[in-house]
Parts: structure tokens; C-alpha cells; sequence
């Protein structure tokens, strides 16, 4: 149950937004960088990375933000918010509100989100896009309208809709940097309603979003600083580092960069740079900072470099003076053999992670053919990466490898079209046959047991299984052969398809797609299996082949429309096809079996097809049958050409059992000319035959062995068998015809040595002048149609008879009146069956059946030619000599004639022909070889040198045109020689590798590095192992006492690392010893002293701590003096001792009697020492008598120094009275 709070803003009442909005939309844009991040802390905690608002979709959060915090000054003018996502599982387009407000409150109650939100528009309105959204960056939101600030706190409301869906915004989908605030500093309100509810309650909480300001303040210079602290950039890109001006704009500013070394090295990971970066007086532009990142296609992820902003000029520098780039490793440039499936190098083809987006998203490119061998059946393909376009156009191959192998897969977005999808690809191959086989030549429908791949659409909707379109450049050279594609239902959906792509009627693509090709293919379950179409009639593909393709499944795996549909199409061939095609399908009103520019037997239609030079040959189309009860057309082959270009040629097919209720103007017909304006058709050798009730359906219109639309187009029919017994039960004036045109005039019709037959309840005979019932002309009989068009005056009107209803081989015992009936044509020299034609009256129809003449097979492939190619007719006892031309580039390696190897020849004669032969070449390409100078994989900073077999004319991958070139970087390498004429194909390669050093190593010091003589530091490596110093050390530590630069490598056994940055290690020398002179004796008595002198005037340092360059002393001691010149101290000097020695003890007088006495008398004093008196009456004894008035004292000498004076005795001697 959802809890509901009663909520307001203590202080005041305000708008309020959701965090959850506000972070998203800050996610989408990032070009500026505040100075200050606020609240400052953020401990990164479960709870400190979060969603910017609470939940699901449909949220509100609101923030305070103090004006303590931000530190901005009023009247400041902000431009932009930003806030720092920590993660992102789930992106997508978001809708966001975000309000700013100047309040004078800190904290929230609980209060309803109406009389939250306030007046006014918002600062900022719009939609984030999905792919604003990258994690561990800030996220800038510019508001469209500046917000003034006035020194208060400032409220950041949100309000976002992020969906209808409650999943598509869950906890954990973004995650925000967040951080503990004030009390209910945020307020939060989350809904599971599918519409907001203005008058729920929030919940108020102590933390809120990180934010970064964008402001500017009058008057103020504002401060620089880096866009984010980190930054990524893969190899051989340029990284670009923004740096920001922010909180003014007053005055010129600059600060200088550098970069500098990381664990990436300048000249080798990265070209280093530095400079300055300046703004003009009002300028708050962010400057960008370029460093080109090299690829060295080493495998050393997430390298770093240094950036350093210093000496700013009338700014400072915020938010720290350095960032780091991280290199992203470019893996070498694509080539060879790749594997897909469980346990290959790529779990897919078209998924997230597959050999499909690697190849697109691979910097460094392909540098040579690609095979991708699929290993295990792949099921999960949902098509949505395409291949693209590859530079340098170099070929794929997909094929299947060590078993036959399902790819399956269902499109996880319809629009995507194709389950397989090639954009604008060259020259890529898909050959499912396990040993890269073909079928043999002339064999109608292919050969089976050489698909091995099989693809599995189980799309619902227009899509295929494979798709190549055009892209913006053309696609070129693509095959699809020994497949089986099988589709989701017959209702919908191709099986194979190259289109021209984008392209609309308004805006037509200017590209084509040229050579494309399917062969040996099946296609079941598809509405059309192979769909090929050009731009416009004026800009048509070329060179389309579609051969030996299998159409014909039946029951639930039948294809419904049209096996092949093609338009504007300049020589494409159509052969060797096996056709069967069941409509049933209520919304498919038109069946065609080869659409070949035209998709219904619509007898008003001209409209060109764009068809030009085609050859729709030696296809059998075993059934075209409609059920569908909407009057549509049904036909075995529809063709409508074009004015420019060659006739279109239909031969040697056999057409049966086409069938439908069509009505009106459409019709049923074995083959369909729309009679376009300036085109020309030519129909040779075809065998048609119609048969069976059409069905019950009431008002169907005519059907036609050969139906032809237009004003007296340009139609040729030699040698064709027409047969139809067709009924339709539904009843009407129906009729079935063997021929019908809309043209009342023949002036452009050649029509002869044809056999015709109708016949039955509703035989029409023949007609002109109009298509549709009860219109037009009927003619009973050949001659009342010969006699009207004055045509096929040479043609007859029987029966044939065929093998079966649709093998319609002629039975030669019940032909004889037909069989020699035809003429010889240029454009048929061989039947159904590849047979040869007979020389003279050869047999109408697909099949012949008459002469004695024998086939010559060739095959030369595609990198050379066999003349005449193709297969040969020729008459018994004749002789036929072929002549073998390699391409250039490539030579002939060898010839077989009946599988018999014949050499290198270019010339072969059969003679005296009696048997049916083969001929066939096999090319070599004359490639150069390579040959290496030394090993090719070796450490970074090594070479080595590639020479070319062919001493002139070469050409490298690399663009050099010398014999030789000396290589440096990972990679595959190859060379081709141009001779003046062509190219030959590139050698194969020589694959260079790169071994990753060790990191490079970093020197700590053990204390300073300078330092005075004497003294000593420890230098200690990052790296415990493999150290060589520059010393020629080898321990991870060296202890240096001397002056250098010391410098570190890593050496892992194979490879060195580069050297660390050095160490500069500075050892001062001492000042000179001092002397010491004293200016008397240094041995005195106490109460004495000396004066003692440095030589050195300056610097000294005395023993008894004194600096002076002199000191008096007067203590016995031994006195020494240093000298310090600012940097070191010299050795003390030779030490001057001072000795005093010590006074005798201060003698005391005692008297012999008192001391104040007559005259006449007298009084002994006695000294207390014993000896070395000195009275001061000059006496030296112990004692002395005095007998006059005195003062009396005495000190003691013991022969040096002299005792202090005693303390005086007075004498005092009173004078008698006179006598």
C-alpha cells in the first residue's frame, strides 16, 4: 500500500522537482563544468548512488540547495545544472521539466506536489535522448531560460514522464551521485499511475543529488577547469578534453596545458601536447584540447595520459589543474578466418557482441578477406546489426564449417527487414555447402545435399531471412548460394532480397546494386522467395543471376506470391529455376511465378518494368495456382521491359498448371507480356500447357498460353509449343485462348514455326483487339489467325504430347508432326535439358528431340575465360576449338577435358566429335609472396622488414610502393603488383604481432634527492622483478650517493619496458674546513677569557651554537666552528681547548682578640690558608699583629691564580688621653 505524507517547505511553499527527471535529463547533454560540486561530500555508499527521483515513471523531485553551499553571488545569472551518473542498466527517451526558485527555507514537510511546483514556465522543457545518457560523466543540462539569482537558497524542481510502463524506469536504471543534506532537504514524489495525480503528498528525506552550477556573475572573470576528471578515447582517435570557463566572463583569461606521460608514453601511445587556451572578454566558450591517440595494436587497456592546466592569466584554475585519458586498445585491423557459434570467437552474427558489429566497430578496420565460419547452429539472431559497407571492399565469406548448421532467429525490430542484413556490403559471399561445391551445371531446381546452411526467419511481417540494399553507395558482387531459407508463414515475408535502399518515389536512390547473385537455393515459407529491384527504369541494377534455385515446396512450407520478382534490372538472368507456387491467402490477390518486371497479367497495364537484356531460361514451373476469391491474376511468367537496353529473351521453359479465378481485366496466363512502350520480348522455344477447371467462381475472365498487354508492342515468339485445355465451371462467356494480344495491329509482332492447341467446352482459339470477355476479335483456328496478322504463316495447330501434366518432355514416337518443325535461332543452341539444339529443323518447345549433335560443357569460373563459353552444340564429326585468357593478375594453372588434366595450356581442340564433353580451367592467382626478414612477433620498438617476391611494380596494404618496407606496428601486411595493366589480387598476408612490454616502471625515493656530500638515497623500483637500472643494477633497489639521472627498466624475458621517467639525484659539495685562532692563551684563570676566531667570515657554525665569525669564551672546553653555505655543512675544524682554571678558596680572618682597642695595644689576624697569604699589608704569613687603626684583608695565591679577597677585618686603636 502506498503511504501518503501531508507535505510543505518550511519557510515557505514552492515548486518542486523530480530527481529522477532532473538527473536524466542532465545525463543527455554535457559541455559545461561547474566550479563548485554540491553538497561537496559524497562517501559514493549504497545510499549515495541512486536514482535522480524515487522509482518508476512518472516522478517529482525537489531539492534545497543553500546559498552557504554554493558560495555564488546575488545577481548572479545561471545557465545550466549538472549532475554526475554513477550507472546506467536501462536508457531511453525522457521527457523533463526542471524549475529553479530563489527560496529563504532549508527543509520540507510533507506537502501535495500542486502547490509544490512554481508559477511560470520552467527553465528547461524538452526531451533527453537515450544516448545522452553515459555513465561516469557529468551530465549538463543548458536551460533554455536563464535563471536569476538573488542570494537566497535556490528549490531545483523535476518533474519527469519517462513511459507508460513502470519497468522501463526501475531503481537501479540510472544511478546518480547523491549525498546526505540538511533535514528533509528533499522531497520525493512517486506514483504507479499511469497519470500523474497532482494532489498526491511527497516524502520528505535528508539527502539530495550532487549538482553542478553553470553560472556567471557581472564583473567577475569566472575561474577553468577541466569538463570531467576522466576522460576516454580509443586508439587512432583524437581525444578531446574540454575545458570550461564558468562564473564570468569579464576580461581576456588563458591558462596553459601540457601533457604529460601516465602509464602511456608520448611518441608511441600518444603525440603529446601544450599550448594555451584563451577567451576574449565575454567568452565563456569551453576550448577544446586535441591529442591524437596512436594505434599499436598492443594489448595495454586503459593506458593513461596526464593533463596539467597551469599559469592562469587573470582567472584561477577550479575543481583541480589535472585530468587523465584513459586509451581504449584498438584490436589489429580484421583479417582471415574468424569463428561463430558456442565456444567461437563471436556468439553471433547480427546480436550485440557479434562478428557483425565487431567488423563495423573495429578502428582499425579489415585489412584482408574475411571467412566466418559458423560452428554450432545459431538460434537467438535478432538482426540488429547490420554488416556495413567495408573500406577497402574486401570479400566475406560465411559458410557453414564441420556440420551442416541452423541459423534461426526472430528480427527484435520488423523495421530492421532483414534477419541477416548486409548496408551497402561488397562483395560478400554466403555459401552453405561444407566443401564450397556447386551444382551441376543444368540442373534444374540445384542440387540439395549441397545445402548445408539453412536460415530460419521466424519474423512476423515484411521481412527476410537475408537482406543486401544499397545504402548510399551501392552493394556489389554479392552471393547467396547452396542456402536454405525457410520464412515464418506463406502469408507474409521474403526469402532473400537485394534492395535499393533508402529509396521513394519523391526522393529515388541515385545508387544501384550490380552482380548480385543467388544460386542452388530453397526458399519455403515466404510470401516471395527471391526479390531483387533497382532504382528507376533510368537508374536500374545490373548483373543480377538467379540460377538453380528450388521454389517448389508444397503444404505449409509453399511460397505464395511469387517465387521471383524483379524490376529495373539491366541483364539479369533467370534460370535453371524450379517453380511451384499455391495462393490461398485472402490478402495476396496477384500470383506470379517469375515476376520478371511485372507482378500481374493485367491487361491494361504499359508500365514498364525497367527490364532490359534479360535471359529467363530453362525454368520449369510445375504449378502457379490461385484459390483466392478476389479476381486476381495468375500467371507462370510476367515480363515487362523497358525502352532502353537489349530485348528481353524468355527460352526453354517449361510452364504448366497455372491456374486462378481471376476476373475482370486480370487474367490467367503461362506467360504475360506487358506490351511497355519501345520494348522488345522475345519468346523462343518455351512449352506451355493449360489445363483443368479453374473452379466454380461465376464472371472469370479469359486465360492465355501467351497473353500480351499494350498498343502493338515489340514480341517475337519462334519455336513455342502453347497447349490449353482450360475450363472454368463457374460458367460465363469465358474462354481460354493460346494466344491473346490487346493490339488490333502486328506491324511489331514476329510470330512463327510455333505449335498451337486449344481446345475443350471453352476453347477460344485465338484473339485480338481486346483481353477481357466478350471484347476483341476470336479467331476458331490458325488459319483465321494467320489470315487476319498475316503471322505464323510456318506455324501448325496439333496436339503435343507431353511426358506427364507437368514434365512436359515431348514423347518423340507421338510428336513426329512437330518435332522438326522449328528454325535455328542464335540465342538457342541448347534445350531444356542443356541438349543440343539440332542444326537444322530443330523441335519447337523447351525440348528437343530430334538431330544428332553433341554438348561441349565449359566452365572457366571468375577469374578467367574459356571462348565459346558456356555450352557448345556441335554437330556430329565436327570439330570445336576452345581458347583459354586468364584474367589479369592470375594465370592458367591447368586444363581438364573429361576430367583429365591437360596442363597449362591455352589452346584445346576437340576432333571428329562423337560424344558429349567437358572442358574446364582452373586459374591461379600470380600473387607476390612475402618473406621476412627476421622473427614477426617481437617486443614494442622492434621491426622487422617485409620484401616482395616481384622486384618492381608493388604495391603494400600500407600504401608503400618500394620492394621492401620495414614495419613497426601490429598488423597483416600484404603487397600486390601492379604491371602497368592491372592489379594482381594482394598476396597472403604476413601477420605482424606486437608483445606488450611490462608496464613501465616508477621510481620512489627513500628521502630527498639532493642532498650534501656524504650523504646518501635509496632508489627503489615499482617492479619487484626483471629491474635493469640504468647503473646496470638488477635489484628492485639501488643506493646512490653521487650526482645523475637514474633511470629504470622492466625486462619480462621476452620483452623490455620503456624506461621510467628518471630520477635526478643532485649531490652538493662541502664548504672548506675552517681554522680556528684565538686572540690570547687559552688557559687563564677563572674569571678570564679568549676570544676565538673562523677563518671563514660567513656561515659558521661554533659548538657552543654560536654563528658569529668570533666568539669570546670563558669556560674551559674544547671549542670547534663549521661552516653551512645555505646547502651543506663542512667538517668541523681541528678543535682550540680552552682551560680555566679554578680560584683558591676565599680565605676568612680570625683575630687573635678584639679588634677595637688603646693605643699601644695590638691584635694577631690569622689567615684560615695555611700558606700563599698575601695580607693587604704585604705580609705573607699565616698570621700578622697589628697594632694600628685599619681595614685588613688577604687573599691566597697557590702559585697561579689568586683567591678572592677576604672579607676585611677593621682594626680600630682609640688614642690614649693626653697624659
Amino acid at each position: 500500500m502506498k503511504r501518503h505524507y501531508f507535505s510543505g517547505l518550511e519557510g515557505s511553499w514552492f515548486s518542486r522537482f523530480s530527481a529522477y527527471g532532473l538527473l536524466t535529463l542532465l545525463l543527455c547533454c554535457q559541455s559545461v563544468f561547474s566550479q563548485l560540486t554540491i553538497p561537496a561530500g559524497n562517501t559514493l555508499t549504497y545510499l549515495d548512488a541512486r536514482p535522480l527521483s524515487v522509482d518508476y515513471t512518472y516522478e517529482r523531485t525537489a531539492s534545497i540547495y543553500t546559498a552557504a553551499e554554493m558560495g555564488i553571488a546575488a545577481g548572479s545569472t545561471i545557465t545550466g545544472i549538472r549532475y554526475y551518473l554513477e550507472s546506467t542498466t536501462f536508457t531511453q527517451n525522457t521527457p523533463i521539466k526542471v524549475y529553479l526558485s530563489n527560496v529563504s527555507g532549508t527543509s520540507y514537510f510533507s506537502m501535495i506536489y500542486s502547490n509544490v511546483v512554481p508559477s511560470g514556465s520552467p527553465q528547461y522543457s524538452g526531451t533527453l535522448p537515450a544516448a545522452m545518457f553515459n555513465a561516469g560523466r557529468w551530465i549538463h543540462i543548458p536551460l533554455s531560460t536563464p535563471f536569476t539569482y538573488t542570494g537566497n537558497n535556490i528549490q531545483v524542481l523535476v518533474e519527469t514522464n519517462a513511459g507508460s510502463s513502470g519497468a522501463t524506469e526501475s531503481s537501479t536504471s540510472k544511478q546518480f551521485r547523491w549525498s546526505p543534506g540538511g533535514t528533509n532537504c528533499t522531497q520525493n514524489w512517486n506514483t504507479w499511475q499511469s497519470t500523474f495525480n497532482n494532489n498526491s503528498y511527497g516524502i520528505p528525506e535528508g539527502r539530495k543529488p550532487n549538482i553542478q552550477l553553470w553560472y556567471s556573475t557581472s564583473g567577475e572573470a569566472g575561474n577553468v577547469s577541466f569538463d570531467n576528471t576522466i576522460f576516454t578515447a580509443s586508439e587512432n582517435t583524437t581525444a578531446s578534453i574540454i575545458v570550461n570557463r564558468n562564473g564570468g566572463s569579464t576580461g581576456a583569461v588563458s591558462v596553459n596545458y601540457a601533457t604529460s606521460n601516465g602509464t602511456a608514453t608520448a611518441g608511441v601511445d600518444y603525440t603529446a601536447a601544450s599550448g594555451t587556451l584563451t577567451w576574449a572578454d565575454g567568452d565563456m566558450t569551453p576550448k577544446t584540447i586535441s591529442i591524437p591517440i596512436n594505434a599499436d595494436f598492443v594489448l595495454d587497456n586503459a593506458e593513461t595520459v596526464n593533463l596539467t592546466l597551469s599559469d592562469p592569466a587573470g582567472t584561477t584554475i577550479a575543481n583541480g589543474a589535472t585530468a587523465t585519458v584513459k586509451i581504449t586498445d584498438v584490436l589489429p585491423p580484421m583479417s582471415g578466418t574468424y569463428t561463430v557459434g558456442t565456444g567461437g570467437d563471436f556468439p553471433s552474427l547480427s546480436n550485440a557482441g557479434g562478428i557483425f558489429q565487431e567488423i563495423n566497430t573495429r578502428i582499425a578496420g579489415v585489412s584482408g578477406p574475411l571467412t566466418i565460419n559458423i560452428i554450432s547452429d545459431l538460434t537467438g539472431e535478432t538482426g540488429n546489426i547490420e554488416l556495413n559497407e567495408i573500406a577497402g571492399g574486401y570479400p566475406v565469406l560465411i559458410q557453414p564449417f564441420g556440420a551442416a548448421r541452423t541459423i534461426s532467429g526472430a528480427l527484435s525490430t520488423t523495421s530492421n527487414m532483414g534477419l541477416l542484413r548486409f548496408n551497402g556490403t561488397d562483395n560478400v559471399t554466403i555459401n552453405g555447402s561444407l566443401t564450397g561445391a556447386s551444382a551441376a551445371s543444368c540442373q534444374i531446381g540445384g542440387d540439395a545435399s549441397i545445402r548445408q546452411l539453412t536460415i530460419v526467419n521466424n519474423s512476423i511481417g515484411t521481412t527476410a531471412g537475408i537482406l543486401f540494399q544499397s545504402a548510399t553507395s551501392g552493394a556489389y558482387n554479392n552471393t547467396v548460394k547452396n542456402v536454405n531459407v525457410v520464412g515464418y508463414s506463406p502469408a507474409s515475408g521474403y526469402g532473400i532480397m537485394y534492395r535499393v535502399f533508402p529509396h521513394s518515389g519523391s526522393v529515388p536512390s541515385l545508387v544501384n546494386n550490380q552482380n548480385s547473385r543467388v544460386e542452388n537455393c530453397s526458399v519455403k515459407k515466404a510470401m516471395s522467395g527471391i526479390y531483387s529491384a533497382g532504382s528507376t527504369t533510368s537508374n536500374p541494377s545490373t548483373g543480377l543471376i538467379i540460377t538453380q534455385n528450388d521454389i517448389s515446396a508444397t503444404g505449409t512450407d509453399r511460397v505464395s506470391k511469387n517465387a521471383v520478382f524483379i524490376a529495373n534490372e539491366t541483364n539479369p538472368q533467370v534460370t535453371f529455376n524450379k517453380v511451384n507456387i499455391l495462393n490461398n491467402i485472402s490478402d495476396i490477390s496477384e500470383t506470379v511465378g517469375l515476376a520478371i518486371g511485372a507482378s500481374q497479367a493485367y491487361s491494361q497495364s504499359v508500365t514498364s518494368g525497367g527490364i532490359s537484356g534479360a535471359i529467363v531460361a530453362n525454368n520449369w514451373i510445375m504449378g502457379v495456382v490461385s484459390t483466392v476469391d478476389l479476381g486476381g491474376s495468375t500467371a507462370g511468367i510476367a515480363i515487362s521491359g523497358t525502352a532502353f537496353g537489349t530485348p528481353n529473351i524468355v527460352r526453354n521453359n517449361m510452364i504448366s498448371n497455372v491456374s486462378g479465378l481471376s476476373q475482370y481485366t486480370y487474367h490467367v496466363a503461362g506467360i504475360w507480356v506487358v506490351g511497355a512502350v519501345a520494348s522488345e520480348t522475345k519468346l523462343y522455344n518455351n512449352t506451355i500447357s493449360l489445363y483443368g477447371d479453374r473452379g466454380p467462381r461465376t464472371n472469370q475472365s479469359c486465360s492465355y498460353g501467351i497473353g500480351i498487354s499494350g498498343l502493338d508492342p515489340s514480341v517475337e515468339m519462334k519455336n513455342n509449343i502453347i497447349s490449353t485445355t482450360q475450363i472454368a465451371t463457374g460458367g460465363g462467356t469465358v474462354k481460354t485462348y493460346a494466344v491473346g494480344t490487346l493490339s488490333t495491329t502486328f506491324a511489331n509482332l514476329v510470330s512463327n514455326n510455333n505449335v498451337f492447341y486449344s481446345a475443350g467446352v471453352q476453347d477460344g482459339g485465338f484473339r485480338s483487339g481486346g483481353l477481357s470477355n466478350n471484347t476483341g476479335t476470336n479467331y476458331a483456328t490458325l488459319a483465321d489467325w494467320t489470315a487476319a496478322t498475316t503471322r505464323d504463316a510456318n506455324s501448325i495447330e496439333v496436339q503435343p504430347v507431353f511426358a506427364a501434366p507437368t514434365d512436359l518432355h515431348l514423347i518423340p514416337a507421338s510428336n513426329t508432326a512437330i518435332s522438326s518443325l522449328g528454325v535455328p535461332l542464335a540465342d538457342v543452341t541448347t534445350d531444356f535439358d542443356c541438349q543440343p539444339r539440332y542444326t537444322v529443323n530443330l523441335t519447337p518447345g523447351a525440348d528437343e528431340i530430334n538431330g544428332t549433335a553433341f554438348s561441349i560443357f565449359t566452365a572457366a569460373g571468375t577469374n578467367g575465360t574459356i571462348s565459346p563459353s558456356g555450352t557448345m552444340a556441335v554437330v556430329a564429326n565436327a570439330d570445336q576449338t576452345f581458347t583459354v585468357a586468364p584474367n589479369c593478375g592470375y594465370a592458367v594453372a591447368d586444363v581438364f577435358v573429361d576430367g583429365v588434366s591437360q596442363g597449362a595450356i591455352t589452346t584445346y581442340t576437340f576432333t571428329n566429335v562423337t560424344a558429349n564433353h567437358t572442358i574446364s580451367v582452373i586459374f591461379t592467382a600470380s600473387v607476390p609472396t612475402i618473406t621476412a626478414s627476421g622473427a614477426t612477433t617481437f617486443c614494442q620498438g622492434g621491426s622487422v622488414t617485409l620484401t616482395s617476391s616481384s622486384a618492381t611494380g608493388n604495391v603494400w596494404s600500407t600504401g608503400a610502393t618500394t620492394q621492401s618496407i620495414t614495419v613497426t606496428e601490429a598488423g597483416a601486411y600484404t603487397v600486390s603488383v601492379n604491371n602497368g595493366s592491372c592489379i594482381t589480387a594482394a598476396s597472403a598476408p604476413i601477420v605482424v604481432s606486437i608483445s606488450a612490454g611490462p608496464a613501465t616502471p616508477t621510481i620512489s625515493a627513500s628521502g630527498a634527492t639532493t642532498f650534501c656530500q656524504g650523504g646518501t638515497v635509496t632508489l627503489t623500483s615499482s617492479a619487484a622483478t626483471g629491474n635493469v637500472w640504468s647503473t646496470g643494477a638488477t635489484t628492485q633497489s639501488i643506493t646512490v650517493s653521487a650526482s645523475g639521472s637514474y633511470s629504470v627498466s622492466v625486462n619480462n624475458g621476452s620483452c623490455s619496458s620503456a624506461l621510467s621517467a628518471p630520477t635526478t639525484v643532485t649531490v652538493n659539495a662541502l664548504p672548506a674546513t675552517p681554522t680556528i685562532s684565538a686572540s690570547g692563551a687559552t688557559t687563564f684563570c677563572q674569571g678570564g677569557s679568549v676570544t676565538l676566531t673562523s677563518s671563514s667570515a660567513t656561515g659558521n657554525l661554533w659548538s657552543n651554537g654560536a654563528t658569529t665569525q668570533s666568539i669570546t669564551v670563558s669556560a674551559s672546553a674544547a671549542y670547534s666552528v663549521s661552516v653551512n653555505n645555505g646547502s651543506c655543512s663542512s667538517a668541523l675544524s681541528a678543535p682550540t681547548t680552552v682551560t680555566v682554571n679554578a680560584l683558591p678558596a676565599t680565605p676568612t680572618i680570625s683575630a687573635s682578640g678584639a679588634t677595637t682597642f688603646c693605643q699601644g695595644g695590638s691584635v694577631t689576624l690569622t689567615s684560615s690558608a695555611a700558606t700563599g697569604n698575601v695580607w693587604s699589608t704585604g705580609a705573607t704569613t699565616q698570621s700578622i699583629t697589628v697594632s694600628a687603626s685599619g681595614s685588613y684583608s688577604v687573599s691566597v695565591d697557590n702559585g697561579t691564580c689568586s683567591s678572592a679577597t677576604s672579607a676585611a677585618t677593621t682594626v680600630t686603636v682609640n688614642a690614649l688621653p693626653a697624659t
